[in-house]
């Protein structure tokens, strides 16, 4: 349970043979390697960079985009806890699970084109249809010619009456023929037909009504032939959405085939990418990067085996070492809450997370404190984790979530709360008396201030669990005299102030040393007399940062008041519903609808105050002790899939 240690790693191979020494890599899955100008940085005289020319990306978002059509098309949605199907690491690096995925995508983006230019044509065509669909009552040829007669085509607003318009029709060109040939959208849509003399005077008579003109230059044949033509070609550019669509939901069984292609297509790109950014000379490639030294043996060995050069050596004084963290079982889903953080320097001893545990699941359970919410997190999450297998974070929050799940049962038990009161509540409302699991310790509602004095205690040795573990990296660091002084004299100053206030004389003693300790070793590092008195009135004036830190535990009593609270006003709503019906059977089920809904609620909003509360009290009040933040995260290489999950195979 300790920061992993790291060693360097650099090996030589023939050039052609990086792909076989990724290979190799990849399925131990603890080696980073370095890449871009940092991996040639220390050579740049004799390396250079050979660009892969590949495909792979090409490969994959082709498969992608299939993947994405056919998943829209057949109304899929992958639950978000469902497990991903696995895959052996031999078939997953066979080529023909790329290649048959392609075929399969080429298929399905084959008719995704033909859609994407029907729906293309459709939009457009529509366009036409609207511009034809005023004019479809008119017989007369758009393309319309004659020697000595005119015809005019335009719209004038529907404000201007038919009688006025046809007066000044017949005033400006008294032999014209005028047609409303429909009104709609505030427009009356006219044609007219006038001799060639007269046509100037018409359009003038009409442009001081409003009119202006529509051209239909380049357009043939009437109105209603050219809505019908559109029509029919509407008609077959739906027909052609419709047999590719129906087409590409015809390939839905070929989903899972398109979801291992891109995992694996998107793996080549990956391995592509990384062999154009090492090191190569003429006739080699130079792989550097970090790698766990517990493993070197089996590495070195693997990597020798297909003829590699391979060179280790420890970190040294400036090098940017990775930060890797190996925890045990239980200890090991609380990366997630330190990564959250930041990772620890590499060479800051203390791993956070071992001593982070029992506080973290001990404050989430006392904040969310209740017996039935504790196994319905633990019996749900267990659960989940049977049931999808899940890795990566997800695993870690929820197997988290399954311990904290034991805190909230053990403080809910010690204060009495199984879903707030219910029992009490059911039993008085349908039993016709009053029973009650009463609390091992107290109930937070009726004596708030030992729920106060709980959390606070709880916070005190907290915060000197967090000085004991500053103590123990100031000894590991060869300090041994600065862990005695500057942890054991608040120790006294601690333990003095509990004594003294169970009235022990003892207590005054021992702050009084603890008070001497630090005002006399406080400022050791300082130079000169005043420096080191300052420094160490500066350390006893450091009471004032302890006092405030822990005052902040007292969230703990308030986020789990409140959550009491709302757990019994659902109660009591559900009580007072039941009383109301005087029904037995309906009130029953009014008192299980509300008692469902509101303490899902209460559980979900709990839960998550907590999770963010708990993480604040380590982050601030307890990791401020020791904690040296700005590790940079060790990211080996491996099969990181989207959709299938790579199985190691013996």
């Amino acid at each position: 349970m300790a920061i992993i240690q790291m060693k360097k790693l650099c090996v030589v191979t023939p050039k052609g043979t990086g792909r076989e020494v990724l290979r190799v890599l990849y399925d131990f899955g603890c080696v980073e390697i370095t890449k871009g100008e940092s991996a040639i940085s220390a050579y740049e005289d004799i390396l250079r960079f050979n660009p892969v020319d590949s495909d792979a990306s090409e490969k994959s978002d082709a498969i992608f985009r299939a993947l994405a059509a056919l998943n829209n098309l057949t109304d899929y949605a992958k639950g978000l806890l469902s497990a991903k199907p696995t895959l052996g690491i031999k078939a997953f690096l066979d080529g023909s699970i790329v290649s048959e995925a392609l075929t399969t995508a080429e298929d399905i983006n084959k008719s995704l084109s033909l859609i994407d230019d029907a729906k293309t044509e459709i939009a457009a065509l529509t366009k036409d249809l609207d511009f034809y669909t005023p004019w479809v009552g008119m017989d007369l040829p758009l393309d319309f010619d004659s020697p000595s007669v005119a015809a005019i085509f335009g719209a004038l607003p529907e404000r201007v009456a038919v009688e006025d318009l046809k007066a000044a029709v017949n005033e400006a060109a008294p032999e014209s023929i005028l047609e409303v040939v429909s009104t709609g959208k505030n427009v009356h849509n006219i044609a007219v037909l006038c001799y060639k003399p007269a046509m100037p005077k018409l359009l003038e008579a009409l442009s001081s009504l409003g009119f202006y003109a529509v051209s239909f230059a380049g357009k043939t044949g009437a109105p209603a032939e050219n809505v019908a033509s559109i029509q029919g070609r509407l008609d077959k550019a739906q027909e052609v959405i419709k047999d590719n669509t129906e087409h590409i939901q015809s390939l839905a069984e070929r989903r899972e085939v398109l979801e291992r292609g891109y995992d694996a297509a998107m793996q080549n790109a990956a391995k592509d990418d990384l062999l154009s950014n090492i090191g190569t000379t003429e006739y080699t490639e130079v792989f550097t990067g970090w790698f766990c030294a517990e493993e070197e043996a089996p590495i070195t060995q693997a990597l020798t085996a297909i003829d590699c050069a391979v060179f280790t050596a420890d970190p040294e004084e400036g090098d940017d070492v990775p930060t890797a963290m190996k925890n045990g079982k239980f200890a090991e889903p609380f990366d997630a809450i330190t990564q959250m953080y930041g990772l620890p320097k590499y060479d800051s001893i203390i791993d956070p997370n071992p001593v982070m545990v029992p506080f973290y699941v001990i404050f989430f359970g006392f904040m969310v404190c209740d017996t039935g919410y504790g196994i319905l997190m633990t019996v749900l999450c267990h659960l989940a984790l049977k049931a999808i297998k899940p890795t990566g974070t997800m695993k870690k929050m929820l197997t988290l979530f399954y311990y904290c799940g034991y805190g909230t049962i053990l403080a809910g038990v010690l204060t009495g709360s199984w879903f707030g009161d219910a029992v009490a509540a059911f039993s008085s409302t349908f039993l016709g008396a009053t029973y009650a699991i009463p609390p091992v310790m107290f109930d937070p509602l009726s004596n708030p201030v030992m729920m106060l004095g709980v959390a606070l205690g709880m916070g005190l040795i907290h915060i000197m669990a967090g000085m004991a573990v500053s103590g123990y990296r100031q000894y590991k660091q060869g300090d041994l005299f600065g862990a005695i002084v500057d942890v054991g004299g608040w120790y006294c100053v601690f333990i003095g102030i509990g004594l003294f206030a169970l009235g022990l004389f003892a207590g005054q003693i021992l702050i009084g040393i603890g008070v001497a300790t630090l005002l006399l070793f406080g400022g050791r590092e300082k130079k000169g007399f005043f420096g080191k008195a300052i420094g160490g009135l500066g350390a006893i004036y450091g009471i004032l940062g302890y006092m405030s830190d822990l005052l902040s535990y007292s969230r703990i009593m308030a986020i789990g008041l409140s959550g009491a609270v709302v757990a019994q006003v659902f109660n009591s709503i559900g009580s007072m519903m039941a009383d109301m019906v005087g029904q037995p059977i309906i009130g029953f089920i009014l008192f299980v609808i509300i008692f469902v809904i509101g303490h899902v609620f209460n559980i979900a909003i709990g839960a998550l105050g907590a999770y963010v509360h708990t993480s604040r009290l380590q982050y601030i009040e307890y990791f401020s002790k020791f904690y040296r933040e700005g590790g940079r995260p060790f990211r080996p290489l491996g099969y990181n899939t989207k959709f299938t999950q790579i199985v190691k195979e013996d």
